[in-house]
């Protein structure tokens, strides 16, 4: 179910190399690239775990992320866990946004102008080094997912180099990771600013909240998975909780979302009803229309006056 044009990869799985708990100003620096990757408009965004798996999901279960766990991640590279991701979101966008978890400080703003260029391979440059995010066309998934070099992910992207969009940024954040830990420091206050938008939290309620972005993401992965179960441990919800969500939304709106079927309340196949896809997907786009005027509004009020 295509629902959005553009996924987001966060690679965080490698026991030796990843550090998404790691603290950057008050929050880990998964989090922060959830953030940036969530106000530049992509979803689903997929993180692939690994290490610290229990402290990310516990981070990041309320964020409406979806969790791919590599199993191998005490030997795990970037372009293993990568493959994870992508064969995961090859049939379901146009577009995939990539990054290790270890470079976090890209804005949010960049990542725009990535999405309004689409190549096929897109990266940003800052002073003629490239960097991360790297936004790739489906087009080119299946080249990537069968390329078994030494280099890996450089070397897949370097056999696509005639598909290459170079971006010019001013945004030193692409270059910088982990590894340059005070260069980071230098560039959090900067960073938080490009973070800084109109939070518009959506929810649909009458005497309480039955419909908001865990429910969504719920819905999107039966829709994907046509099973319940395996949307829970996609997304870190409990199978009790799922239904009594699943119970809530049917009661309030007067009709059926999902269809059961037989197999056993764990093992049946769920799928959404007609009527459940058309919900879902005005949702989607009624959430695009009020964070895009949201969005617009607080630039035009706050930003345009220099209040912020």
């Amino acid at each position: 179910m295509k629902i959005n044009n553009v996924g987001g990869i966060i690679v965080a799985a490698s026991i030796k190399r990843a550090r998404p708990m790691l603290q950057l100003g008050s929050i880990p620096i998964v989090k922060r690239v959830v953030l940036a990757f969530q106000q530049a408009g992509i979803f689903p965004i997929v993180i692939i775990t690994g290490t610290q798996e229990d402290e990310v999901r516990h981070e990041l279960s309320e964020y409406g992320v979806i969790f791919l766990k590599n199993e191998d991640c005490q030997e795990a590279t970037m372009f293993d866990s990568l493959k994870i991701g992508l064969s995961y979101l090859q049939d379901k966008c146009s577009h995939i946004a990539i990054t290790p978890v270890n470079s976090p400080m890209f804005s949010p703003e960049t990542l725009k102008i990535l999405l309004d260029t689409k190549g096929d391979v897109t990266y940003p440059v800052y002073k003629e080094e490239e960097g991360y995010p790297v936004l790739i066309s489906s087009s080119v998934i299946p080249d990537i997912l069968h390329y078994n070099g030494e280099e890996e992910f450089k070397g897949a992207i370097h056999l696509l180099k005639e598909y290459h969009v170079k971006v010019e940024v001013e945004d030193e954040g692409v270059v910088q990771d982990v590894h340059s830990y005070e260069q980071l420091q230098k560039l959090l206050e900067q960073h938080n600013r490009a973070l800084m938008q109109a939070a518009v939290g959506l929810s649909i309620e009458k005497e309480s909240v039955f419909f908001n972005n865990r429910t969504k993401l719920l819905l999107y992965l039966i829709t994907e998975t046509k099973s319940v179960n395996k949307a829970c441990e996609l997304m870190s919800m409990s199978y009790t909780k799922a239904w009594k969500v699943l119970n809530k939304l049917e009661f309030e709106l007067g009709y059926t979302i999902v269809q059961r079927r037989q197999g056993g309340s764990r093992y049946g196949r769920t799928l959404l009803t007609e009527k459940g896809v058309e919900f879902l997907s005005a949702y989607f786009e009624y959430e695009d229309r009020v964070i895009r005027f949201a969005q617009s509004e607080f630039d035009r009020i706050f930003k345009e006056k220099q209040l912020i």
